[in-house]
């Protein structure tokens, strides 16, 4: 907590980490944060009141969702990634969201509706059942990316 309050207060994005899997997984991903010059606080599982949620997404700058080896989901990704959609479509007020396997699964899921993970027609790319495992693709980032601004939000620690 003491390190949100020091990224609060030096400006530093502060990037929310949806807990998928056990602790010590998790710092790799708050290195690869700090790589970039944020800070990392993984978030409570267990947070679906809305005033809960509004809390937790005004007290952070961007939201990870790691990948995971099974589903652990009770309402609270759910619930952010609304929040983060309101904040992007309604709000105008550009919200960054990064899924990995898992964690990208889970926003398909959520934002493609029932059945999104379904094949829907011959050929569709999402099929249940696909094994990614040992089919690397690279990752290209844009230059547009450098001169992205974190959110002009105030950061804070979430709820304990």
């Amino acid at each position: 907590m003491a390190l949100a309050l020091a990224a609060a207060a030096a400006r530093t994005p502060l990037i929310g980490i949806y807990p998928t899997m056990f602790p010590d997984y998790y710092e790799a991903y708050a290195d690869w944060v700090a790589q970039a010059g944020g800070v990392s606080v993984v978030l409570p599982r267990n947070i679906t009141a809305p005033s809960e949620v509004e809390l937790v997404f005004q007290s952070i700058n961007g939201l990870l969702i790691p990948g995971g080896e099974s589903f652990v989901g009770n309402g609270t990704v759910d619930a952010l990634i609304a929040r983060v959609l309101r904040a992007n479509l309604a709000e105008a007020d550009y919200f960054p969201v990064w899924g990995t396997c898992l964690g990208f699964e889970y926003m398909v899921d959520i934002l493609g509706g029932p059945g999104a993970n379904e094949p829907r027609a011959p050929g569709d790319p999402i099929v249940p059942g696909f094994d990614a495992e040992g089919l690397p693709r690279p990752l290209h980032l844009t230059s547009a990316g450098a001169g992205s601004p974190p959110p002009p939000r105030p950061a804070g620690p979430p709820p304990p």
